[in-house]
């Protein structure tokens, strides 16, 4: 192992393990704050949970470390894997974040509040079946650093993270707007 590559490992494990150890403390404490108070249990916590969990697993895929001195079926075994949690954790956990910004925007317009748990099963399918369709199709595609299918599903999901991110930004951008056009006319 290289100098630049001991250095790229560290800082990537030491930067998946303050996230895991972040989405960990999140999950934690919501569950603890619901726990004897089941009416303190709302859309937004399930929200931040649920997006919490979806970080968590995409945290995690950066723990599958591959070591060179295995087999190759191993190997291959771990990218896989790793493959599957970084696609399904990532374009979920952005989906999630899309779906509360969308509703910080919609409170922005509207003044009134949505409740998540009111549509919680629509919810959840769009910012899980995405995600696992192209995790799936990640783990179909064979994943490996040589094969070509690979490269294109990589290029599509790097296409389809940076528009989730920057739909996000323009729903954050949007909710600002209509935010700071609120406060000005109530002066």
């Amino acid at each position: 192992m290289t100098l630049v590559t001991a250095h790229h490992f560290w800082l990537s494990f030491t930067v998946a393990g303050v996230a895991t150890v972040c989405a960990v403390l999140t999950i934690a404490l919501i569950y603890r704050l619901t726990k004897k108070q089941t009416s303190r249990w709302n859309g937004y916590l399930f929200a931040i949970f649920s997006m919490s969990i979806c970080q968590l697993l995409y945290d995690s895929s950066f723990f599958l470390i591959i070591d060179q001195s295995q087999s190759q079926s191993y190997t291959i075994s771990f990218w896989r894997s790793s493959a599957f949690l970084n696609t399904f954790g990532n374009v979920s956990s952005l989906l999630w974040t899309n779906c509360l910004s969308f509703t910080v925007l919609y409170v922005a317009i509207n003044q009134k509040s949505i409740d998540f748990l009111n549509y919680k099963y629509i919810v959840i399918s769009i910012t899980t079946i995405p995600a696992l369709i192209l995790a799936i199709l990640q783990l179909l595609s064979g994943y490996s650093f040589t094969n070509t299918s690979t490269e294109q599903t990589n290029k599509l999901l790097l296409i389809i993270q940076w528009a989730l991110v920057f739909i996000n930004l323009m729903l954050s951008s949007a909710s600002a707007y209509f935010v700071y056009r609120i406060s000005k006319e109530s002066k």
